[in-house]
Protein backbone atom coordinates (compact mmCIF):
# COMPACT_ATOMS: atom_id res chain seq x y z
CA UNK A 1 0.00 0.00 0.00
CA UNK A 2 2.08 3.26 -0.71
CA UNK A 3 1.69 6.32 1.03
CA UNK A 4 -0.26 9.45 0.83
CA UNK A 5 -0.28 13.33 0.68
CA UNK A 6 -3.15 15.90 0.80
CA UNK A 7 -3.18 19.36 1.15
CA UNK A 8 -4.35 20.20 4.72
CA UNK A 9 -7.80 22.06 4.92
CA UNK A 10 -8.29 25.39 6.66
CA UNK A 11 -11.69 27.21 6.90
CA UNK A 12 -14.19 29.03 8.39
CA UNK A 13 -17.61 26.67 9.11
CA UNK A 14 -20.19 27.14 7.06
CA UNK A 15 -23.31 27.89 8.75
CA UNK A 16 -24.33 24.74 8.52
CA UNK A 17 -21.76 23.26 10.04
CA UNK A 18 -21.48 25.93 12.65
CA UNK A 19 -25.33 24.49 13.42
CA UNK A 20 -23.98 21.01 13.51
CA UNK A 21 -20.66 21.86 15.94
CA UNK A 22 -23.04 24.41 18.30
CA UNK A 23 -25.61 21.47 18.54
CA UNK A 24 -22.65 18.89 19.54
CA UNK A 25 -21.19 21.78 21.77
CA UNK A 26 -24.37 21.15 23.92
CA UNK A 27 -25.24 17.18 23.26
CA UNK A 28 -23.66 14.54 21.15
CA UNK A 29 -24.74 14.71 17.56
CA UNK A 30 -22.85 11.51 16.78
CA UNK A 31 -23.33 9.59 13.63
CA UNK A 32 -22.49 5.66 13.75
CA UNK A 33 -22.01 2.71 11.18
CA UNK A 34 -21.25 -0.43 11.78
CA UNK A 35 -21.24 -4.04 9.89
CA UNK A 36 -20.09 -7.49 11.16
CA UNK A 37 -16.96 -9.09 9.33
CA UNK A 38 -15.79 -13.04 9.96
CA UNK A 39 -12.83 -13.92 9.68
CA UNK A 40 -9.65 -13.26 11.60
CA UNK A 41 -9.05 -9.10 11.57
CA UNK A 42 -5.77 -8.60 13.92
CA UNK A 43 -5.52 -5.27 15.70
CA UNK A 44 -2.41 -3.93 13.57
CA UNK A 45 -4.24 -4.57 10.28
CA UNK A 46 -7.04 -2.10 11.74
CA UNK A 47 -4.65 0.53 12.70
CA UNK A 48 -2.52 0.67 9.55
CA UNK A 49 -5.57 1.29 7.79
CA UNK A 50 -7.12 3.81 10.22
CA UNK A 51 -3.72 5.49 9.75
CA UNK A 52 -4.13 5.28 5.97
CA UNK A 53 -7.86 6.98 5.83
CA UNK A 54 -6.47 9.46 8.48
CA UNK A 55 -3.42 10.71 5.45
CA UNK A 56 -6.35 10.16 2.49
CA UNK A 57 -8.68 12.64 4.03
CA UNK A 58 -8.22 16.07 5.08
CA UNK A 59 -11.00 16.31 7.21
CA UNK A 60 -10.12 13.37 9.04
CA UNK A 61 -6.94 16.03 10.50
CA UNK A 62 -9.12 19.01 11.35
CA UNK A 63 -10.62 19.85 14.58
CA UNK A 64 -13.19 22.87 15.12
CA UNK A 65 -11.40 25.74 16.69
CA UNK A 66 -12.51 29.26 17.78
CA UNK A 67 -11.07 30.86 14.06
CA UNK A 68 -11.05 34.86 13.83
CA UNK A 69 -12.97 37.29 15.69
CA UNK A 70 -15.61 34.49 16.70
CA UNK A 71 -16.27 32.81 13.56
CA UNK A 72 -15.52 29.15 14.03
CA UNK A 73 -13.00 26.96 11.75
CA UNK A 74 -11.33 24.05 10.97
CA UNK A 75 -8.10 23.88 12.07
CA UNK A 76 -6.05 21.28 10.68
CA UNK A 77 -4.05 19.28 13.05
CA UNK A 78 -0.15 17.52 12.75
CA UNK A 79 -0.34 13.50 13.94
CA UNK A 80 -3.87 13.13 14.11
CA UNK A 81 -4.65 9.24 14.73
CA UNK A 82 -8.26 7.63 14.91
CA UNK A 83 -8.35 5.55 18.31
CA UNK A 84 -9.69 2.35 17.47
CA UNK A 85 -10.94 0.91 20.89
CA UNK A 86 -10.96 -2.96 21.48
CA UNK A 87 -14.19 -4.86 23.09
CA UNK A 88 -14.15 -8.44 24.04
CA UNK A 89 -18.08 -10.43 23.04
CA UNK A 90 -19.12 -13.99 23.61
CA UNK A 91 -19.26 -15.94 20.88
CA UNK A 92 -22.94 -15.87 20.36
CA UNK A 93 -23.34 -12.60 21.59
CA UNK A 94 -25.37 -11.01 18.50
CA UNK A 95 -26.47 -8.15 20.59
CA UNK A 96 -22.90 -7.25 21.50
CA UNK A 97 -22.93 -4.50 18.88
CA UNK A 98 -26.44 -2.68 19.48
CA UNK A 99 -25.63 -2.38 23.71
CA UNK A 100 -22.32 -0.45 22.62
CA UNK A 101 -23.96 1.96 20.20
CA UNK A 102 -27.57 2.13 22.53
CA UNK A 103 -24.58 2.28 25.94
CA UNK A 104 -21.80 4.42 24.61
CA UNK A 105 -21.02 5.26 20.66
CA UNK A 106 -24.48 7.48 20.35
CA UNK A 107 -24.18 9.13 24.12
CA UNK A 108 -20.50 10.17 24.25
CA UNK A 109 -19.41 12.80 22.66
CA UNK A 110 -16.13 13.55 20.42
CA UNK A 111 -14.54 16.27 21.56
CA UNK A 112 -14.52 18.54 18.61
CA UNK A 113 -11.35 20.34 19.70
CA UNK A 114 -9.29 17.11 18.83
CA UNK A 115 -8.81 15.47 15.71
CA UNK A 116 -9.89 13.64 14.47
CA UNK A 117 -13.02 13.85 14.95
CA UNK A 118 -14.20 9.94 14.24
CA UNK A 119 -13.45 6.82 16.57
CA UNK A 120 -13.69 3.55 16.05
CA UNK A 121 -14.81 0.06 18.13
CA UNK A 122 -13.85 -3.11 17.13
CA UNK A 123 -15.64 -5.84 19.24
CA UNK A 124 -13.93 -9.46 18.97
CA UNK A 125 -15.88 -12.53 18.93
CA UNK A 126 -14.21 -15.80 19.63
CA UNK A 127 -10.72 -14.96 18.41
CA UNK A 128 -8.40 -17.22 17.40
CA UNK A 129 -10.68 -19.41 16.26
CA UNK A 130 -12.42 -20.83 13.25
CA UNK A 131 -16.10 -18.77 14.14
CA UNK A 132 -13.58 -15.78 14.37
CA UNK A 133 -16.02 -12.39 13.90
CA UNK A 134 -15.83 -8.97 14.07
CA UNK A 135 -18.23 -5.94 15.02
CA UNK A 136 -16.53 -2.54 13.59
CA UNK A 137 -18.42 0.28 14.78
CA UNK A 138 -17.38 3.93 13.52
CA UNK A 139 -18.91 6.79 14.99
CA UNK A 140 -17.95 10.30 13.64
CA UNK A 141 -19.16 13.68 14.90
CA UNK A 142 -21.86 15.22 11.87
CA UNK A 143 -19.89 18.40 11.33
CA UNK A 144 -17.41 16.20 9.43
CA UNK A 145 -19.85 13.44 8.10
CA UNK A 146 -23.40 12.36 7.60
CA UNK A 147 -24.64 8.48 7.12
CA UNK A 148 -23.53 8.23 3.26
CA UNK A 149 -19.83 9.48 4.21
CA UNK A 150 -19.32 7.48 7.23
CA UNK A 151 -20.41 4.10 5.87
CA UNK A 152 -17.62 5.03 3.07
CA UNK A 153 -14.93 5.71 5.63
CA UNK A 154 -15.56 2.27 7.38
CA UNK A 155 -15.69 0.25 3.61
CA UNK A 156 -12.62 1.78 3.18
CA UNK A 157 -11.05 1.13 6.74
CA UNK A 158 -12.00 -2.46 5.85
CA UNK A 159 -10.55 -2.92 2.06
CA UNK A 160 -7.11 -1.30 3.46
CA UNK A 161 -7.14 -3.77 6.51
CA UNK A 162 -7.28 -6.61 3.66
CA UNK A 163 -4.76 -4.83 1.27
CA UNK A 164 -7.80 -5.06 -1.07
CA UNK A 165 -7.32 -2.60 -3.40
CA UNK A 166 -6.06 1.02 -3.46
CA UNK A 167 -8.05 3.80 -2.13
CA UNK A 168 -9.06 6.88 -3.41
CA UNK A 169 -7.59 10.09 -2.42
CA UNK A 170 -10.16 12.95 -0.96
CA UNK A 171 -8.90 16.36 -2.31
CA UNK A 172 -11.95 18.08 0.02
CA UNK A 173 -14.02 20.57 -1.10
CA UNK A 174 -14.58 23.91 0.33
CA UNK A 175 -18.15 24.14 2.96
CA UNK A 176 -20.91 22.80 1.50
CA UNK A 177 -23.05 26.19 0.87
CA UNK A 178 -19.92 27.24 -1.48
CA UNK A 179 -21.04 24.41 -3.52
CA UNK A 180 -24.94 24.99 -4.41
CA UNK A 181 -25.62 26.50 -7.78
CA UNK A 182 -25.85 30.62 -7.16
CA UNK A 183 -29.96 30.46 -7.77
CA UNK A 184 -30.54 28.52 -5.16
CA UNK A 185 -28.39 31.15 -2.51
CA UNK A 186 -30.61 33.93 -2.40
CA UNK A 187 -32.14 35.13 0.30
CA UNK A 188 -35.04 36.34 -0.85
CA UNK A 189 -35.98 32.78 -2.43
CA UNK A 190 -35.03 31.23 1.03
CA UNK A 191 -37.19 33.44 2.58
CA UNK A 192 -40.08 32.88 0.19
CA UNK A 193 -39.27 29.08 0.97
CA UNK A 194 -39.38 29.65 4.53
CA UNK A 195 -42.73 31.60 4.06
CA UNK A 196 -44.48 28.93 2.37
CA UNK A 197 -43.49 26.45 4.58
CA UNK A 198 -45.26 28.21 7.13
CA UNK A 199 -48.47 28.71 5.36
CA UNK A 200 -48.54 25.02 4.40
CA UNK A 201 -48.33 23.78 7.82
CA UNK A 202 -50.57 26.59 9.18
CA UNK A 203 -53.04 25.42 6.42
CA UNK A 204 -51.95 21.25 7.24
CA UNK A 205 -52.03 21.75 11.22
CA UNK A 206 -49.49 19.00 12.05
CA UNK A 207 -49.89 17.39 15.09
CA UNK A 208 -46.55 17.44 17.66
CA UNK A 209 -44.89 14.81 19.41
CA UNK A 210 -45.68 15.33 22.43
CA UNK A 211 -42.78 14.85 25.01
CA UNK A 212 -43.26 12.21 28.25
CA UNK A 213 -41.01 14.37 30.16
CA UNK A 214 -38.91 17.39 29.67
CA UNK A 215 -35.41 16.37 29.61
CA UNK A 216 -32.88 20.16 28.75
CA UNK A 217 -31.07 19.50 25.45
CA UNK A 218 -27.43 19.37 27.59
CA UNK A 219 -28.55 16.25 29.91
CA UNK A 220 -30.42 14.23 27.31
CA UNK A 221 -29.29 10.90 26.12
CA UNK A 222 -30.22 9.18 22.78
CA UNK A 223 -31.27 5.63 23.19
CA UNK A 224 -31.64 2.55 20.28
CA UNK A 225 -34.20 0.42 18.92
CA UNK A 226 -33.17 -2.01 16.06
CA UNK A 227 -35.82 -3.60 13.75
CA UNK A 228 -35.44 -6.01 10.49
CA UNK A 229 -37.36 -7.08 7.59
CA UNK A 230 -35.29 -10.09 6.00
CA UNK A 231 -35.32 -12.31 3.80
CA UNK A 232 -38.40 -12.52 1.05
CA UNK A 233 -39.92 -9.98 3.02
CA UNK A 234 -37.79 -7.31 1.41
CA UNK A 235 -38.09 -8.31 -1.77
CA UNK A 236 -42.11 -8.56 -1.49
CA UNK A 237 -41.73 -4.38 -0.61
CA UNK A 238 -40.04 -3.97 -3.35
CA UNK A 239 -42.40 -5.50 -5.74
CA UNK A 240 -45.11 -4.17 -3.51
CA UNK A 241 -43.44 -0.39 -4.21
CA UNK A 242 -43.23 -0.93 -7.97
CA UNK A 243 -46.53 -2.37 -8.32
CA UNK A 244 -48.35 0.46 -6.31
CA UNK A 245 -45.62 3.40 -8.26
CA UNK A 246 -44.14 4.40 -5.27
CA UNK A 247 -40.63 4.12 -3.32
CA UNK A 248 -39.62 2.26 0.12
CA UNK A 249 -39.06 5.76 1.61
CA UNK A 250 -42.46 7.01 0.67
CA UNK A 251 -44.19 3.15 2.48
CA UNK A 252 -41.42 3.82 5.29
CA UNK A 253 -43.12 7.24 5.78
CA UNK A 254 -46.52 6.73 5.34
CA UNK A 255 -45.84 3.64 7.93
CA UNK A 256 -43.88 5.83 10.51
CA UNK A 257 -47.00 8.58 10.48
CA UNK A 258 -49.25 6.21 11.04
CA UNK A 259 -47.64 4.57 14.20
CA UNK A 260 -46.39 7.98 15.69
CA UNK A 261 -50.32 9.46 14.78
CA UNK A 262 -52.18 6.69 16.55
CA UNK A 263 -49.51 7.21 19.45
CA UNK A 264 -50.64 10.76 19.64
CA UNK A 265 -54.45 10.66 18.70
CA UNK A 266 -55.72 6.63 18.88
CA UNK A 267 -58.12 6.12 16.50
CA UNK A 268 -58.19 9.25 15.24
CA UNK A 269 -57.07 11.21 11.93
CA UNK A 270 -54.57 14.11 11.44
CA UNK A 271 -51.09 14.87 10.16
CA UNK A 272 -47.76 14.74 11.71
CA UNK A 273 -44.72 16.24 10.15
CA UNK A 274 -41.57 13.79 9.02
CA UNK A 275 -38.44 15.07 8.06
CA UNK A 276 -36.93 13.53 5.26
CA UNK A 277 -33.27 13.51 4.77
CA UNK A 278 -31.99 14.28 1.17
CA UNK A 279 -28.26 13.68 -0.05
CA UNK A 280 -27.62 16.42 -1.85
CA UNK A 281 -23.81 15.43 -3.50
CA UNK A 282 -25.45 14.77 -6.58
CA UNK A 283 -26.77 18.60 -7.05
CA UNK A 284 -23.24 20.56 -6.02
CA UNK A 285 -21.16 22.11 -8.62
CA UNK A 286 -19.19 20.23 -8.66
CA UNK A 287 -20.78 16.98 -7.91
CA UNK A 288 -19.25 15.64 -4.50
CA UNK A 289 -18.69 11.98 -4.22
CA UNK A 290 -20.08 9.42 -2.16
CA UNK A 291 -16.79 8.15 -0.57
CA UNK A 292 -15.89 11.62 0.18
CA UNK A 293 -16.46 12.86 3.76
CA UNK A 294 -18.46 15.80 4.46
CA UNK A 295 -21.94 16.79 5.93
CA UNK A 296 -24.07 16.85 2.45
CA UNK A 297 -27.60 16.10 3.75
CA UNK A 298 -30.32 18.30 4.64
CA UNK A 299 -34.13 17.45 5.87
CA UNK A 300 -37.02 18.11 3.58
CA UNK A 301 -40.61 18.57 5.80
CA UNK A 302 -43.64 15.76 5.26
CA UNK A 303 -47.02 16.86 6.58
CA UNK A 304 -48.13 13.28 6.12
CA UNK A 305 -51.99 12.06 6.78
CA UNK A 306 -52.76 9.06 9.41
CA UNK A 307 -55.81 7.77 10.49
CA UNK A 308 -58.05 4.57 9.87
CA UNK A 309 -59.23 5.73 7.32
CA UNK A 310 -56.22 6.51 5.80
CA UNK A 311 -54.95 4.58 2.54
CA UNK A 312 -51.46 3.32 3.28
CA UNK A 313 -50.85 3.41 -0.61
CA UNK A 314 -52.33 6.63 -1.10
CA UNK A 315 -50.27 7.98 1.66
CA UNK A 316 -46.76 6.76 0.29
CA UNK A 317 -47.76 8.09 -2.90
CA UNK A 318 -47.64 11.57 -1.37
CA UNK A 319 -45.02 11.22 0.93
CA UNK A 320 -42.77 10.53 -2.40
CA UNK A 321 -44.04 12.75 -4.32
CA UNK A 322 -43.52 15.60 -1.68
CA UNK A 323 -39.70 14.86 -1.77
CA UNK A 324 -39.84 15.28 -5.88
CA UNK A 325 -41.33 18.42 -5.91
CA UNK A 326 -39.64 20.08 -3.00
CA UNK A 327 -36.22 18.67 -4.62
CA UNK A 328 -37.97 20.35 -8.18
CA UNK A 329 -38.17 23.57 -6.62
CA UNK A 330 -34.66 23.29 -5.26
CA UNK A 331 -35.57 23.56 -1.37
CA UNK A 332 -33.37 21.23 -0.85
CA UNK A 333 -30.41 23.46 -1.32
CA UNK A 334 -32.30 26.83 0.20
CA UNK A 335 -32.02 24.57 3.34
CA UNK A 336 -27.90 25.20 3.37
CA UNK A 337 -29.00 29.48 2.60
CA UNK A 338 -31.26 29.23 5.67
CA UNK A 339 -29.00 28.19 7.59
CA UNK A 340 -26.99 31.19 7.39
CA UNK A 341 -30.38 33.29 8.90
CA UNK A 342 -30.74 31.08 11.46
CA UNK A 343 -26.89 30.73 12.84
CA UNK A 344 -25.47 33.79 12.88
CA UNK A 345 -21.66 32.34 13.29
CA UNK A 346 -20.39 35.20 15.12
CA UNK A 347 -23.42 35.42 17.57
CA UNK A 348 -23.12 31.83 19.58
CA UNK A 349 -25.66 32.73 22.57
CA UNK A 350 -27.83 33.41 19.71
CA UNK A 351 -27.34 30.02 18.06
CA UNK A 352 -28.34 28.01 21.17
CA UNK A 353 -31.45 30.10 21.85
CA UNK A 354 -31.94 29.25 17.96
CA UNK A 355 -31.47 25.92 18.46
CA UNK A 356 -33.50 25.71 22.01
CA UNK A 357 -36.64 27.68 19.94
CA UNK A 358 -35.83 24.83 16.90
CA UNK A 359 -36.13 21.93 19.49
CA UNK A 360 -39.56 23.27 21.33
CA UNK A 361 -41.19 24.79 17.79
CA UNK A 362 -39.64 23.38 14.81
CA UNK A 363 -41.21 21.03 12.61
CA UNK A 364 -39.38 18.22 12.73
CA UNK A 365 -40.18 15.95 15.92
CA UNK A 366 -39.87 12.99 13.70
CA UNK A 367 -36.93 12.40 11.19
CA UNK A 368 -36.81 9.00 7.92
CA UNK A 369 -32.96 8.99 6.72
CA UNK A 370 -33.23 6.03 4.13
CA UNK A 371 -30.16 5.43 1.87
CA UNK A 372 -31.64 2.30 0.21
CA UNK A 373 -29.78 -0.50 -1.20
CA UNK A 374 -26.22 0.53 0.10
CA UNK A 375 -22.99 -0.02 -1.72
CA UNK A 376 -21.35 -2.35 0.86
CA UNK A 377 -19.63 -5.28 -0.68
CA UNK A 378 -20.46 -8.72 0.95
CA UNK A 379 -16.84 -10.09 0.42
CA UNK A 380 -13.07 -7.87 0.60
CA UNK A 381 -10.63 -10.88 0.34
CA UNK A 382 -10.99 -13.47 2.65
CA UNK A 383 -13.41 -11.97 4.87
CA UNK A 384 -17.51 -12.69 4.79
CA UNK A 385 -19.31 -8.81 5.70
CA UNK A 386 -22.94 -8.43 6.46
CA UNK A 387 -25.78 -5.98 8.03
CA UNK A 388 -24.28 -3.24 7.26
CA UNK A 389 -26.10 -0.34 9.02
CA UNK A 390 -26.09 3.17 10.65
CA UNK A 391 -28.23 5.16 13.32
CA UNK A 392 -27.56 9.14 14.49
CA UNK A 393 -28.18 10.76 17.94
CA UNK A 394 -31.14 12.55 17.83
CA UNK A 395 -30.53 15.91 20.39
CA UNK A 396 -33.15 18.22 19.01
CA UNK A 397 -35.40 15.83 17.87
CA UNK A 398 -38.12 13.17 19.63
CA UNK A 399 -38.02 10.04 17.34
CA UNK A 400 -35.24 9.04 14.12
CA UNK A 401 -34.98 6.49 11.66
CA UNK A 402 -31.93 5.26 9.73
CA UNK A 403 -32.87 2.80 6.96
CA UNK A 404 -30.26 1.10 4.92
CA UNK A 405 -31.05 -1.87 2.54
CA UNK A 406 -28.83 -4.98 2.02
CA UNK A 407 -28.57 -8.16 0.02
CA UNK A 408 -30.86 -9.84 2.47
CA UNK A 409 -32.49 -7.40 4.88
CA UNK A 410 -33.56 -4.11 5.40
CA UNK A 411 -32.40 -2.65 8.72
CA UNK A 412 -34.45 -0.03 10.19
CA UNK A 413 -33.70 1.82 13.92
CA UNK A 414 -34.93 3.63 15.91
CA UNK A 415 -33.08 6.13 17.57
CA UNK A 416 -35.62 8.15 20.45
CA UNK A 417 -34.40 10.46 23.41
CA UNK A 418 -35.09 8.84 26.90
CA UNK A 419 -36.92 10.76 29.08
CA UNK A 420 -38.90 12.64 26.16
CA UNK A 421 -40.45 9.66 24.57
CA UNK A 422 -40.05 6.66 27.21
CA UNK A 423 -39.09 3.58 26.02
CA UNK A 424 -41.82 1.43 26.10
CA UNK A 425 -44.02 4.06 24.09
CA UNK A 426 -40.96 3.99 21.28
CA UNK A 427 -41.01 0.71 21.02
CA UNK A 428 -44.73 0.66 20.27
CA UNK A 429 -44.12 2.81 17.91
CA UNK A 430 -41.24 0.97 16.41
CA UNK A 431 -43.21 -1.91 16.04
CA UNK A 432 -46.21 -0.94 14.81
CA UNK A 433 -44.44 1.01 11.70
CA UNK A 434 -42.70 -2.25 11.01
CA UNK A 435 -46.66 -3.88 11.12
CA UNK A 436 -47.52 -1.63 9.03
CA UNK A 437 -45.54 -2.03 6.48
CA UNK A 438 -45.55 -5.84 6.70
CA UNK A 439 -49.79 -5.50 6.39
CA UNK A 440 -49.10 -3.33 3.19
CA UNK A 441 -46.74 -5.67 1.76
CA UNK A 442 -49.88 -7.90 1.31
CA UNK A 443 -52.85 -5.68 0.04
Amino acid sequence: MTSVEVAEIRRPLSAYEHGFATIHDISPLNVVAWVRVRGEVRAEWLARAAAWVVAAHPLLRVRVGPGQRGRREFEPVAGARLPIRTVSAAPQDDAAAFREIDEVELCTPIDQRHAPLVRMVDIVHAAGTTQEAHDLILTGAHVIVDATALLALLRQIITAAAEFDELPVDAGHPAPYDLIPARARGLGRTAAVMLGDQLIGAVRRPRRVTVDDWVPIPQRRTRLLSRTIAGERVEALLHACRREQTTVHGALAAALAGAVGADLVPGGTGRVTIGSAVDLRADLIPVVGPDELGSYVTDLPGHIAFGPAVNFWDTARMASRNIVRRKDFGQHLTTLTAARLLFPQRWANTNRRVITFLDRQGPFGVGLSNLGRIDFPDRVGAWELSDAQFTASTPTGRISCSVTTGASALHWNFSYVAGLVATPRAERIAGDAVAAVLAAIDT
